[in-house]
């Protein structure tokens, strides 16, 4: 693993390439490649075009420019928005959405049991209260 120069970063570049590779596999593992194990600086021109060739796309700056592309990332976001998704990765599965690397066990387990979070201990925590909140500093 190789952070890139800087934390957080805007993605919406990489996020359009993605999109306008077909939101595959292939095209995210490259993105989170240059970013994650080579430590590129994916705000920068040059690093998505290059990132475009290895995806076979032969104009990046016309691909992410594409009206249509910057719309499905739109719609994109605004679903991820309706359905709470909070960080990276979230599975959602059905009405179930799972937060964290640390959550993929019980993602699996929902998979072979959708019927996992109906007994009534996991309804109870469903309902459970917030017992502490986060003051900010004023």
């Amino acid at each position: 693993m190789h952070w890139p120069a800087a934390h957080p970063f805007n993605p919406l570049t990489a996020q359009r390439l993605i999109i306008a590779a077909g939101s595959d596999r292939r095209s995210v593992e490259a993105v989170f490649d240059a970013i994650f194990a080579e430590g590129r600086d994916i705000e920068k021109p040059r690093v998505i075009d290059d990132l475009a060739r290895t995806l076979g796309i032969a104009d990046a700056s016309s691909a992410v420019n594409n009206s249509a592309i910057k719309q499905r990332l739109r719609d994109n976001t605004e679903w991820a928005i309706t359905r709470g998704v909070f960080g990276v990765p979230t599975l959602v599965i059905g009405e179930e959405t799972f937060w964290g690397l640390d959550a993929f066990d019980m993602a699996l387990a929902y998979l072979g049991d959708p019927q996992l979070f109906s007994d009534s201990e996991m309804q109870r925590l469903d309902r459970m209260p917030i017992g502490v909140v986060r003051r900010s500093k004023a």
